[in-house]
């Protein structure tokens, strides 16, 4: 059993080195069956070993799936599945056709019967170039970091107002305890020991109290000021006096089942989300609203046909990242991978070269590196004394990586620009400077009171996003 795990991990590491660069197909005969159906006729020590195997590296044995038949079998004395096709789950949809050869069908000589995998995939012209180049930058930026800046562990009980005097008077304190220690705790003005210690605990004292007063004051003072100048740093200064509350989420009930472990409540969330866009054909599907976006993303496609595939405008260049850069907001959450603005905003002009080689060599072949598509997803209680146990009542907060928000911010601002005028609906309030809820609000109060004095009857219809997301197809 220990050979068949030694021989197994080294094909886990295959897997993995290959899974950087793309999907992969694994073939051969693993010595197992992970069927139920046969584990009467197999090791089942070794079927379980197997089994986690493909849980772990998110591969699917095609031949032992709904997709063929379940009394087929690939080695002929057990009649038991043996043989596999395991392909990893995002080429599980492009396999059309699988079978276990059925016994009789050739003439073999071996114990062991072929099997026929066919699978459906678009042909496109990539390299993988472009991963491994935005997966090398990432470790090294994190690599540099690391070696050029200090770093320390968070420690919540840091004191704001501990300068450096109160720091000194601290450490004197603990010396003169340490000292009355020593002397075996004696107690009264006779003993120096004990004097000393009770003068330095009193001056630490002091200097404390000072500092924190001094502290209080010019926090006081910046909240007074910015209530009279900027609104936003007043609010920010407000918060930051408040007690912060924890957001832990203790249970949710999903599909049904409740979800109290972290693991539990984190998979509810996961398979929430992952069904909030898919497209379902029901009674409630609009097929027209599909058929006017599939389309207008061919009619876009078909413009970008004329750059060669690239945007329209030809390839990015170095002024759209370095502006792109220049407008990074610092002090923000890092994603996935832990890189954060200020690691691309301070890094040079040769990274931009980089940046730059790898935008364009995404627009090219039009494949996202793998390790742009790893996000931190925090799901925020929308309040408003909803119940806490529906995930629907969280909003996801998607931490993505800076890399990839960099290139989605250049590929907008060529888009917006090149696209049609008409684009968006003049009456849109999301997803532009200077508009907002607050503006939709107004105009939509003005919309009612305007046809109230005009004495028209009014109808007003109220459409959940995310509940019309799922009923029309996202071809985009």
């Amino acid at each position: 059993m220990q050979n068949y795990k030694y021989e197994l991990n080294i094909v886990e590491d295959y897997v993995n080195n290959y899974a950087k660069f793309g999907p992969v197909i694994v073939a051969g005969d693993f010595n197992t069956s992970c069927r139920v159906t046969d584990l009467e006729r197999t090791n089942v020590n070794k079927s379980i070993i197997f089994s986690n195997f493909i849980l772990r590296n998110n591969i699917v044995p095609i031949n032992a799936s709904s997709l063929c038949d379940p009394s087929s079998f690939t080695f002929i004395p057990t009649r038991t599945v043996l043989d596999y096709f395991l392909v990893s789950e995002e080429l599980a949809n492009d396999v059309t056709f699988c079978e276990n050869i059925p016994e009789g069908t050739l003439s073999l000589t071996s114990d062991h019967l072929p099997v026929f995998l066919q699978l459906s995939i678009p042909f496109v012209a990539y390299s993988s170039n472009g991963d491994t180049l935005a997966s090398k930058l990432t470790d090294k930026l994190k690599e540099c970091t690391n070696i050029t800046i200090p770093s320390g562990s968070f420690n919540p009980n840091t004191k704001p107002y501990w300068s450096d005097q109160v720091k000194q008077a601290h450490k004197a304190e603990r010396l003169a305890r340490r000292t009355w220690i020593n002397h075996g705790r004696p107690r009264g003005k006779s003993f120096p020991s004990y004097v000393e210690y009770k003068s330095a605990k009193n001056e630490f004292r002091n200097r404390q109290r000072f500092a924190y007063n001094a502290y209080m004051y010019n926090t006081y003072r910046e909240i007074d000021e910015a209530a009279e100048c900027d609104v936003r740093l007043f609010w920010r200064l407000i918060s930051r006096r408040k007690g912060r509350k924890t957001n832990q989420i203790l249970e949710i009930l999903h599909d049904n089942r409740q979800c109290k472990s972290p693991e539990d409540i984190s998979n509810a969330f996961a398979d929430f989300y992952a069904g909030v866009n898919t497209p379902t054909e029901n009674a409630k599907f609009d097929s027209d609203f599909k058929a006017y976006v599939t389309e207008f993303v061919d009619r876009t496609l078909e413009s970008c046909a004329k750059y060669n595939g690239l945007l329209p405008g030809g390839e990015i260049n170095i002024a759209e990242i370095e502006t792109a850069i220049r407008n990074l907001k610092l002090q923000k959450a890092p994603g996935y991978d832990k890189l954060q603005n200020e690691h691309v905003r301070y890094s040079g002009s040769k990274l931009q070269t980089v940046i730059l080689r790898i935008v364009n060599s995404v627009i090219r072949f039009g494949r996202i590196p793998l390790c742009w598509k790893h996000g931190l997803l925090i799901p925020l209680y929308k309040g408003n004394g909803k119940c806490k146990l529906a995930p629907e009542n969280y909003r996801p907060i998607s931490l993505l990586p800076i890399l990839y928000k960099l290139f989605e911010t250049v590929l907008k601002k060529r888009l917006v620009t090149s696209l049609e005028n008409d684009l968006f609906p003049n009456l849109q309030q999301g997803f532009f400077n200077g508009l907002s809820c607050i503006t939709a609000s107004f105009n939509f109060q003005e919309t009612i009171y305007y046809l109230l004095e005009l004495g028209c009857k009014l109808f007003v219809a109220f459409l959940d996003s995310s509940v019309h997301l799922i009923q029309c197809g996202i071809v985009a």
